[in-house]
């Protein structure tokens, strides 16, 4: 069975043959002894592409279930994770930083001093203590395309639509 290439290749050089042909013949294509054959070429060119095509549906699928199967996992993770912070929280509770430290085997219980920065009114705070990120608006930017002509363009795309 022959690849894309080889198909679009042999299509291509009976198109060729056709054209010395109708040189040859003034014209007349009607007895072009390769007429069906380059039908057959077409005919299964079109059906590697469907495959292709039908193939993708499958993968496309696939990717799919595996991003449900994800979200699942993912559902499940954070029901763990809440569960975890809600049984540490139980713990702060009953065991305050000033009690001994706890442990056997399994788990040691102790409090570790630990800092972090509270911003009480951050309309306060000087421009070197912000993080600016910079970042065009590419909806404004395509409203004034015309006046940023060296700058900027429109870049046409052709999506493949598979259904």
């Amino acid at each position: 069975m022959a690849s894309l290439y080889e198909l679009d290749k042999e299509i291509i050089g009976l198109h060729d043959a056709l054209e010395r042909w109708a040189s040859e013949h003034e014209g007349d294509i009607t007895d072009f002894p390769y007429a069906d054959y380059e039908e057959l070429l077409k005919y299964e060119k079109e059906q590697k592409l469907l495959s292709i095509a039908c193939w993708i549906k499958n993968l496309n699928s696939d990717a799919a279930a595996i991003k449900a199967e994800e979200d699942n996992l993912k559902k499940r993770r954070q029901s763990l994770e809440n569960k975890a912070e809600s049984l540490e929280n139980l713990i702060k509770l009953h065991y305050s930083k000033d009690e001994d430290k706890l442990q056997n085997s399994r788990a040691v219980l102790s409090y570790r001093e630990s800092t972090n920065v509270v911003i009480d009114d951050e309309s306060k705070l000087d421009e070197k203590y912000f993080k600016i990120e910079r970042k065009p608006k590419l909806t404004e930017i395509k409203k004034d395309i015309d006046s940023l002509s060296g700058i900027a363009h429109i870049q046409k795309n052709w999506d493949l639509n598979i259904k």
